[in-house]
């Protein structure tokens, strides 16, 4: 019984918390720039996405990390969650990691980041660069930028939040990341629309830009996480002394 709750329902609760909360931010993160985009349609029935790769969002590019998460993942040994000498078990009882606070924050961020998404890519894409022709890049270059984004950001995020890595986690995480742009070419051969001609025409300055984006929505979440940690350790020292 102690086993039972010290290792296997404290370690449930905690990757089920994170879990709920993923999905949630990992969704905003597409859909709200939906929303934004309407700012620069007048809120025109145009959509930002392609309408077949829109679909495989939740299918092929952010499914598998979060189930492996939610099933592999764990933050300490059985051992040292049985012995329960930092009491690890109290976060579930006093609701630490699911609540009114912690889900609020997980819907801030997602809307954080598909707002730094949206203005950038457009500001950026469309007002500042040229491609080779002399021409600003046009409005499917930046839907495939902010697409791209989104699938590389919560695949990054999985990386960041585990605590348990192996050969199947990394390999979720960089196929789901890899089938995007396997995708698009499988996607450029067999239809001949506008989007698909801009899929597989990247430039190094569309590439630099997504480095800018993904450098500006990950950071507070990277820094978060490191202050976490680095205040963890502190305690287990100061427990320890």
């Amino acid at each position: 019984m102690r086993r039972l709750l010290f290792f296997h329902g404290r370690e449930c609760y905690r990757r089920n918390s994170t879990v709920v909360c993923y999905n949630f931010f990992k969704n905003i993160s597409l859909v709200l720039p939906l929303f934004w985009y309407g700012v620069y349609n007048f809120f025109s029935a145009l959509s930002l996405y392609d309408a077949f790769i829109y679909q495989l969002y939740n299918i092929f590019y952010s499914s598998l990390p979060i189930i492996v998460y939610g099933i592999f993942d764990r933050e300490f040994t059985d051992d040292i969650l049985v012995e329960n000498r930092l009491n690890y078990y109290l976060q579930g009882i006093e609701k630490k990691l699911f609540n009114t606070k912690v889900f609020w924050s997980w819907f801030i961020y997602g809307t954080y980041v598909s707002v730094l998404l949206t203005f950038l890519s457009f500001q950026i894409m469309e007002t500042s660069f040229v491609n080779d022709s002399g021409l600003t890049f046009n409005f499917w270059d930046t839907s495939i930028m902010i697409y791209g984004s989104v699938v590389v950001i919560c695949n990054i995020h999985i990386l960041t939040m585990s605590n348990t890595y192996n050969a199947l986690s990394v390999l979720c995480i960089a196929g789901s990341v890899g089938l995007y742009p396997l995708t698009l070419l499988i996607y450029v051969n067999f239809y001949q629309t506008e989007f698909s001609q801009n899929a597989i025409a990247l430039t190094n300055t569309e590439f630099l830009t997504q480095f800018v984006i993904l450098c500006a929505c990950c950071l507070p979440f990277f820094l978060f996480e490191a202050m976490k940690s680095s205040i963890f350790i502190f305690f287990i020292i100061f427990v320890k002394m």
